[in-house]
């Protein structure tokens, strides 16, 4: 019993601090990033990075998002070279 209030309270540590604490002065509030991603971000430019990750990571994931946008507008504003064009 003891052992999953401890990992209950262990979760909402976590959670609460990557959501609360981290997000807003890693990335900022004007981002616009998923939770999710900045969560993923931070624990993989930490895993990869090493403690330089924990700055690394979210940038490259938003580097990533802005650089998707701009194809997908690209894509968007040429015709569709397989229709009779």
């Amino acid at each position: 019993m003891w052992q999953g209030v401890v990992l209950l309270v262990y979760g909402a540590f976590v959670i609460g601090l990557a959501d609360n604490v981290l997000r807003p002065i890693l990335v900022g509030k004007d981002t616009k990033m998923p939770n999710y991603v900045v969560l993923i971000s931070t624990l993989g430019g930490i895993e990869m990075f090493g403690f330089n990750g924990f700055v690394v990571g979210p940038v490259i994931a938003a580097m990533f998002i802005a650089a998707w946008d701009i194809y997908s507008a690209s894509r968007q504003g040429t015709p569709d070279e397989s229709v009779g064009g």
